[in-house]
């Protein structure tokens, strides 16, 4: 599983910059994490709340 954001910026999700244990997400205190959007540069706050989990796709065999 990996964490995304859903970037305020271009509004598409991306990958978290930041690289979360299941446990560690749930008891971060992480707050005002500056991430740059890949699309257009431009840098946003994000916290905790704006993370959700979502399994990654299985490579095709």
């Amino acid at each position: 599983m990996a964490v995304y954001y859903k970037c305020k910026i271009c509004g598409e999700k991306h990958l978290s910059p930041i690289a979360f244990t299941k446990e560690s997400f749930q008891s971060s205190t992480i707050s005002g994490a500056l991430f740059k959007c890949p699309k257009t540069g431009r840098a946003a706050k994000y916290d905790t709340t704006d993370m959700f989990w979502e399994a990654e796709e299985a490579p095709p065999q």
